[in-house]
């Protein structure tokens, strides 16, 4: 690509960035994967406008006070963070968990770092800016047609749930938006026609075996914030709930998929195991994290892998001895005929291809 294709795009970019960063930040999401991936392959000086426009566009539009400040910080470290990503090619799961602990704590101090300051409880900003928005807008959309009433009253039942949800609210979008990073910057990849760093299924995907000891400190924590009363018992039951819930999700998500694929389901299978999920959110989480925690427990994905293998062995053998019998030797299509040069005794080229044939199947 031409150095003045590369600068126009990062001109582009970084003129967008400045507007979304202040009115739209999740518009914002495939631009930072691009400006990121700009600064990894082609050059951090290609990177440097839209790290600058998004600071600008934050605080510019949003002033000086400290959400603000919070916010122009996540900003920053997500651009380090990503372009250490694809510069270093460090593992995804890496990526991911930086990137999920970056956006959460950036939105939830963007939100709630001027009232704690003041000396007021962390999500009092948030509730006010909610009611604002209640009697501003939908006041007046709503207030004068036919079930109005019972519509405001469930608008205003949401303002009495966010000081339980405020901080569960942050880890879920943190969830979705480090992993959209992540696979936008594989599209990427295949867009620009660069080598990303190798990943491997998503059926092969689990959690390591330490997994369950934190999911279980985890669920101890819970209880004990309930034990002892505390006055953000549920914000923090519904915080490391959504963690362990969402982690072992994936896993049952994954062994979905490696089910599916062993058994070669439809294709229209596999597109309703995630169209299903998103559509029973949040039930599907539950049920999901179920599936992940047994198979985390029984290891069922290297037991099918294994009893697969023996089976495919046994075919093999099934099929040379009715060979033998029905021709009184077996053939030997699958091997390559020895080219000119190529000594035809055993080992050698004649055994390479075997196992890669057997490796293939």
């Amino acid at each position: 690509m031409k150095n003045g294709t590369k600068i126009a795009i990062c001109l582009g970019t970084a003129a967008l960035t400045f507007v979304l960063a202040a009115f739209a930040q999740t518009l914002l999401i495939p631009l930072t994967a691009l400006s990121a991936y700009m600064g990894a392959m082609w050059g951090l000086y290609y990177l440097a406008p839209s790290v600058i426009a998004a600071c600008a566009g934050a605080l510019l539009f949003g002033g000086t006070d400290p959400g603000s400040l919070a916010a122009a910080a996540m900003f920053l470290l997500i651009y380090a963070v990503l372009t250490a990503y694809l510069k270093k090619k460090f593992p995804h799961r890496y990526a991911v968990l930086a990137l999920a602990v970056t956006v959460c704590v950036g939105q939830y101090l963007s939100m709630t770092a001027a009232a704690m300051l003041a000396g007021r409880p962390p999500y009092s900003d948030v509730v006010d800016a909610w009611d604002r928005m209640v009697s501003e807008v939908f006041t007046p959309v709503f207030g004068g047609i036919a079930g109005g009433g019972e519509v405001l009253s469930m608008f205003g039942d949401v303002s009495a749930t966010i000081p339980d949800t405020l901080m569960f609210m942050c880890i879920l979008t943190a969830e979705g938006v480090s992993t959209a990073l992540v696979m936008l910057t594989r599209l990427l990849h295949r867009l620009f026609k660069t080598e990303p760093a190798p990943m491997a299924r998503f059926a092969e995907w689990r959690l390591p075996h330490t997994a369950l000891i934190g999911g279980g400190i985890m669920l101890v924590c819970i209880a004990l914030a309930y034990i002892f009363r505390l006055e953000q018992a549920n914000s923090v039951g519904y915080s490391l709930g959504l963690i362990v819930a969402s982690l072992f999700a994936v896993q049952g998500m994954a062994y979905l998929d490696f089910v599916f694929r062993v058994s070669r389901a439809p294709g229209f299978v596999r597109v309703l195991a995630w169209v299903l999920p998103v559509l029973a959110f949040p039930y599907s989480l539950l049920l999901l994290a179920f599936i992940g925690v047994k198979e985390q427990i029984t290891k069922k994905r290297p037991k099918v892998k294994k009893y697969l293998m023996e089976l495919s062995a046994q075919q093999r053998a099934m099929n040379r001895a009715d060979e033998l019998a029905k021709y009184g030797y077996v053939r030997q299509d699958a091997k390559k005929p020895p080219e000119d040069g190529e000594s035809n005794n055993g080992g050698g080229d004649g055994s390479a291809g075997t196992d890669k044939g057997g490796n293939a199947e």
